[in-house]
């Protein structure tokens, strides 16, 4: 019962190399259609976008989202400084 035969195992073969949604060499098999009228949609959902992107834009949003809460913190602190010393 455990093993298929005839059709069934050409369907399973044809089932499982259609299921991989990324490759043994890791490039994404999922394509978008019809997306033109959705681009601001998928843009909204910075996960989604982060997940497309390429590794090194994901890297660069990382490292300027980090560099522009370290300044407003920063300026906070800087701005707290000079209003305690009056």
């Amino acid at each position: 019962m455990g093993t298929l035969r005839g059709r069934d195992l050409e369907m399973a073969k044809q089932l499982s190399e259609h299921t991989r949604l990324v490759d043994k060499k890791g490039r994404n098999q999922v394509s978008f259609k019809d997306m033109e009228e959705q681009n601001a949609l998928y843009m909204k959902d910075v996960f989604t976008s982060m997940v497309d992107a390429h590794w090194y834009y994901v890297l660069i949003a990382f490292f300027a989202s980090f560099f522009g809460k370290f300044q407003s913190f920063s300026h906070e602190v800087k701005i707290l400084a000079f209003c305690s010393r009056r």
